[in-house]
């Protein structure tokens, strides 16, 4: 007769070789059966990993912004340039060269980022407590200016075989142009719109950042 301890020993085995049977006749079963266990393993250690996660303060960095353009406009200035001989002042017939011509000229403003500064506040609101980010926002200045020469209109041209049009005076009607320009466009507000677009995409960029605070701008002390 067989001892219980030999019972043991061939129940077993039998166990160890029905399950090695098993594992090669289902490898795709058992290998999934892994992978559920390790997708569980790695999901609870993420799990434990987000709850430890300590809350990030938002800084605002303006300086990475640089200079941005925030208004753009399009001038046509319309000129006259005549040239002719004289003698003491007395204009000298048939010497007059003369052309009625129009560009466009094209114009930018914006601020520089890098000298925007902000103070950081605690105000109450019928909300409750807010944080208030007090923007100090220097004044808009012009940042490009050029001739569009694509956009030459000539009007009217008449040129006297006695007297050329000097490239010297032609340059000097061009830079001419692009200051009457900037003035033209200084006057009619160009520089205001300009701040006051800045202050639009400061605000959105704060409320990005901070959804809830308040945001005020004021203007750099001189």
């Amino acid at each position: 007769m067989k001892t219980d301890t030999e019972n043991k020993e061939k129940e077993s085995d039998h166990f160890g070789k029905t399950t090695l049977k098993a594992i090669t006749k289902h490898p795709k079963v058992i290998l999934g059966v892994i992978g559920v266990l390790l997708i569980g393993v790695l999901a609870f250690g993420i799990s434990r990993s987000m709850t430890k996660t300590e809350p990030v303060t938002s800084r605002l960095e303006f300086h990475n912004l640089g200079t941005l353009t925030t208004q753009e406009a399009l001038i046509t200035q319309v000129d006259v340039l005549e040239t002719k001989r004289d003698i003491y002042g007395i204009s000298i017939p048939f010497t007059t060269s003369k052309a009625i011509y129009a560009y466009d000229v094209i114009l930018k403003a914006g601020i520089d980022f890098t000298n925007v500064k902000y103070e950081e506040k605690q105000v109450t609101t019928d909300d409750g407590t807010k944080k208030q980010y007090v923007i100090t926002v220097p004044q808009a200045e012009i940042t490009d200016c050029y001739i569009n020469n694509e956009s030459f209109q000539l009007f009217e041209e008449k040129e006297s075989i006695f007297t050329n049009i000097s490239m010297k005076l032609q340059n000097e009607k061009r830079i001419q142009l692009e200051k009457d320009a900037k003035e033209k466009a200084i006057n009619d507000g160009f520089l205001e719109r300009a701040s006051a677009q800045a202050e639009v995409l400061l605000e959105a960029y704060v409320k990005q950042l901070e959804p809830d605070c308040e945001v005020e701008f004021v203007k750099p002390k001189n």
